[in-house]
C-alpha cells in the first residue's frame, strides 16, 4: 500500500524495509540506494539482519573508518554536506535515512 506522508514523501512497504521516497528540488531519496551504499561495508561473513534497526558498527560489524566512508559516499551520490554533529549521530540505518531525507527533500 502506499501512503502519502506530505508532498515531499511516498512511503510503502516492501521486503520488511518501507521504502521511502523524498523529492526536493534537486535531488531523490530512494531507501534503497541508500541500502546499497551501505552494504559493500557489512563484512561479508556477516549472517546476521540487514534491516533499519541495525546498528552500523555493534550490528553489522561495520568498522568506524568504514562509516567515515559510508558517509562521504553518501555526501558524493546525493551531492550534499552533512555537518559533524549530524554525522555523529548516525548510529542505525534508520539514523542515515532520516539524515539523507532532511538533506534531500
Amino acid at each position: 500500500s502506499i501512503a502519502e506522508v506530505d508532498a515531499n514523501f511516498v512511503i510503502t512497504q516492501k521486503s520488511g524495509f518501507s521504502e521511502v521516497q523524498a523529492t526536493g528540488e534537486e535531488n531523490t531519496f530512494n531507501k534503497n540506494e541508500l541500502l546499497e551504499i551501505i552494504r559493500p561495508y557489512v563484512p561479508d561473513d556477516y549472517k546476521g539482519e540487514f534491516n533499519e534497526d541495525a546498528h552500523l558498527i555493534n550490528d553489522l560489524n561495520i568498522n568506524s573508518a568504514h562509516v567515515v566512508d559510508i558517509v562521504l559516499d553518501i555526501e558524493d551520490h546525493y551531492d550534499i554536506i552533512l555537518d559533524d554533529d549530524s554525522i555523529n549521530q548516525i548510529r542505525l540505518i534508520s539514523d542515515s535515512i532520516n539524515l539523507v531525507m532532511k538533506h534531500v527533500a
